[in-house]
């Protein structure tokens, strides 16, 4: 059976069937007897997108862009000629290596928070968790991170951003959701339940923080049956809590977004056509050569028999007909061939402009021979502008997760903003560093152990412990210098 809803211009067909479950396309649940549903028809729509998004960066295009009948019958068989070039995750990756960081460094102004955010960091492997951050941030236009304790020890978890629903109908004098739901779908003993995490807060109240766990079966239709214990999932059984925080421990670290949006924009998004007419051309050339790759053989009049086959005496010695034909193979001189080149070339130049990388990325020729650090940046300043932004975005984000993990594990009720600091986009030219440095030191514009510090990237000690020897060292040819050499007498 299928259910039709139309709301808010947005038409969603949901199929009720088995095992038809969220992984494949979100369902709308009545939870109560009420209008309420779960998901509402906006999760409905904002999930198949996130659903296609996943799709362009796995390299399933065929199931999301089909196969055009202008160039396969729509066979079954024909599905394993279509040609996926995976460009977006190429861009994803490109910005996440971009936005994130070899090794991010937490500078706090507490030595007791510098000792948590430096051990957070390990345990918790921050680096790469940012690397994550910031590839669902490009695939999906946010990625969604969750605080948890256990045992009074603070834990960071990347939630797959389709199970993350905020209610946008209940938001704080900032416009922030004051509820926030995790959700997911399992199947227990060839039994489908929906999970259901649900966190809450009161603008009003002090320290108002609540989670509540529910689990509830569902039929073989997805329609919820009952509502039963949770400790079929969790093992300590426990249905509600108080956090006694004054923040939900839920974080969206958005894309790039107008103030209208609630949730930024996926990197493939202004590029998706692109992506399907590049497949589309790549895919009709490569059906064109399979088919012309096995060449004929044209011979003159007499070679073939009576049933269309060249006679065996005559394949050591073909003659020629009274006009001088030879045999040739016959080609195909399709010049559309070519022009579907020059277009895959001008798709591939569009693509990098729009999702802003470089066009050397996707194949395209560039500029050769080597090239200094200023002129690359130069060359790469769109990409580098949009990665700044991101990663914007991103500090953010990481600045409210370290100070509520701070928060979290009791260390501090008002803890102080850390800076965190990345690897630079591109390799620092290591002469053009010390010239830069040098001149602000003659100008007076920088001290001496700070000039040390900068060049020598040590901490502050180590450079004052180095600037000490070199007075120390000062002192002394000082000394050599000033002391008059000694006149010898004659005896």
């Amino acid at each position: 059976m299928w259910l039709r809803k139309k709301r808010n211009n947005c038409i969603i067909k949901v199929k009720w069937s088995n095992n038809y479950l969220y992984k494949n396309m979100p369902q709308i649940i009545t939870m109560t007897k009420t209008d309420n549903k779960f998901p509402n028809i906006k999760d409905v729509c904002r999930l198949k997108i996130l659903r296609k998004w996943e799709r362009l960066y796995d390299g399933e295009h065929y199931k999301e862009f089909g196969i055009k009948d202008y160039f396969v019958d729509c066979q079954k068989i024909e599905k394993e000629l279509y040609i996926a070039i995976n460009l977006p995750s190429l861009v994803s990756e490109y910005f996440a290596d971009l936005v994130s960081s070899e090794d991010i460094t937490i500078i706090a102004s507490e030595e007791k928070e510098q000792e948590f955010y430096d051990n957070f960091k390990v345990e918790q492997q921050l680096n790469d968790k940012a690397y994550e951050i910031a590839l669902d941030q490009s695939i999906y236009g946010f990625s969604v991170v969750k605080l948890r304790t256990d045992d009074d020890e603070v834990f960071m978890d990347i939630v797959p951003p389709m199970q993350y629903y905020p209610n946008l109908s209940k938001v704080d004098a900032y416009g922030n959701p004051t509820e926030k739901i995790l959700a997911s779908y399992l199947v227990i003993d060839n039994v489908n339940y929906l999970y259901k995490e649900i966190h809450t807060i009161d603008p009003a109240v002090e320290n108002s923080g609540h989670i509540e766990w529910e689990l509830w079966r569902l039929s073989k239709s997805l329609k919820p049956i009952e509502k039963v214990d949770v400790s079929l999932v969790k093992d300590d059984g426990i249905d509600s809590q108080d956090t006694g925080l004054n923040f939900i421990p839920i974080f969206q670290i958005n894309n790039l977004k107008t103030s209208k949006q609630d949730f930024g924009k996926s990197d493939y998004k202004d590029a998706q056509n692109l992506y399907q007419e590049l497949n589309d051309r790549t895919t009709q050339i490569s059906v064109q050569l399979i088919k012309h790759m096995n060449a004929k053989l044209g011979v003159p009049n007499g070679i073939l028999d009576e049933n269309g086959e060249i006679k065996v005496k005559d394949l050591d010695a073909i003659e020629f007909n009274d006009e001088g034909q030879k045999p040739i193979y016959i080609t195909n001189d399709n010049p559309q061939i070519d022009n579907g080149f020059k277009q895959i070339d001008k798709l591939l130049r569009f693509i990098a402009s729009i999702s802003k990388i470089p066009p050397e990325e996707l194949g395209l020729e560039g500029k050769g021979g080597a090239e200094k650090v200023e002129a690359i940046k130069i060359r790469l300043f769109n990409s580098i502008r949009k990665a700044q932004r991101k990663r914007m975005q991103l500090t953010t984000g990481l600045t409210d997760i370290l100070m509520s993990a701070l928060i979290m594990s009791g260390e501090s009720t008002d803890p102080s903003t850390p800076k965190i600091v990345y690897d630079d986009f591109l390799p620092v030219d290591d002469r053009l560093q010390t010239t830069l440095i040098i001149e602000r030191l003659n100008a007076g514009l920088i001290s001496r152990e700070t000039a040390i510090r900068r060049l020598e990237n040590i901490e502050v000690e180590a450079a004052q412990a180095e600037l000490d020897k070199i007075k120390q060292e000062e002192a002394q040819n000082q000394f050599s210098l000033n002391t008059p050499t000694p006149r010898i007498t004659e005896l």
